[in-house]
């Protein structure tokens, strides 16, 4: 009769463990067996050592994975640097290369990022309001001063149809919340 490995139960586990236990306490030397003992103590602690690591690490990982995604019900109550940072990790996990960020006195541009060699100004805007024609046009007047080649303006809400034009017919790129959380979703 064949037995497989997937037939067989624990218990077969277990009596080998008990019987290589009783072999060394009733056969090995009182000395050799404080060693064991000591040894199997220590190795005990290294386990629990090892899992609690482990925890803390699972954690410290899921608790970073949730900061990295954008959190469209915390926007509204985010200032405008808290989603200008948010911004910059979504343009970092989207494949844009950030080169720097300007705080304060930005010039019309928050974010300066490369992809595929092309370098874009980004104008982060957060905003209750849809975003109009002037903060396209203040994002084109730091193009010349940060020597960048496109423009991207990103905002948690919406655009005007003054700014989608202006736009459209200059080739620089909105993306607003819906983008936003479309591109996440992917």
């Amino acid at each position: 009769m064949k037995i497989s490995v997937r037939e067989t139960d624990d218990s077969a586990l277990l009596l080998s463990g008990v019987l290589v236990g009783v072999f060394l306490w009733r056969y090995l030397p009182n000395d050799t067996l404080k060693l064991y003992q000591q040894i199997s103590f220590w190795v005990s602690v290294l386990l629990v050592v090892c899992v609690v690591i482990s925890g803390l690490l699972s954690i410290i990982y899921w608790r970073r994975a949730k900061a990295l995604r954008l959190q469209p019900k915390k926007w509204a109550k985010m200032s405008g640097l808290q989603f200008k940072r948010q911004i910059a990790i979504w343009l970092d996990k989207s494949g844009y290369r950030p080169v720097s960020s300007t705080d304060y006195d930005d010039l019309g541009i928050d974010l300066i990022v490369i992809k595929d060699g092309a370098s874009y100004g980004v104008k982060v805007k957060h905003s209750v309001r849809p975003v109009g024609v002037s903060t396209v046009r203040a994002a084109v007047s730091g193009l010349k001063r940060y020597a960048c080649e496109q423009i991207m303006v990103v905002t948690n809400a919406g655009f005007t149809s003054q700014a989608k034009r202006l736009a459209e017919n200059h080739d620089y790129r909105l993306i607003d919340g819906s983008e936003l959380l479309r591109s996440q979703n992917r």
